[in-house]
């Protein structure tokens, strides 16, 4: 006789971390529980980050993004005793803050 086994009907999302019920994923032939260890709405959003979409907007995101991402190491490098001149340091940081306030404009204009 065997013991009848509990069918799971929610899940922890392996990005957000929430507790979603199975519903949220996609299907896939991998997994024990058949469906995919991302929830769908974390499959859309990291969709929308990876955009392959050759418009300016996106090229001008991506690029943004880009150099932000260099300033920061930069930025950490320099913290941990890289040696630049004051001209330098002075230059990075005025990128930094340009390009951290360019991101702000863009996320509060896409969240009116």
């Amino acid at each position: 006789m065997s013991v009848p086994t509990s069918i799971p009907v929610d899940k922890k999302c392996r990005s957000c971390r929430e507790v979603k019920l199975l519903t949220e994923y996609d299907f896939s032939k991998k997994s024990k529980d058949g469906r995919q260890q991302v929830c769908k709405m974390c499959k859309e959003r990291k969709a929308h980050k990876i955009c392959t979409c050759p418009c300016d907007n996106c090229k001008d995101e991506k690029l943004l993004n880009a150099t932000y991402s260099l300033i920061e190491l930069v930025l950490t490098r320099i913290d941990e005793g890289l040696v630049v001149s004051n001209d330098f340091r002075e230059l990075v940081m005025m990128l930094a803050t340009t390009l951290l306030d360019q991101k702000d404009e863009k996320n509060n204009d896409n969240n009116p």
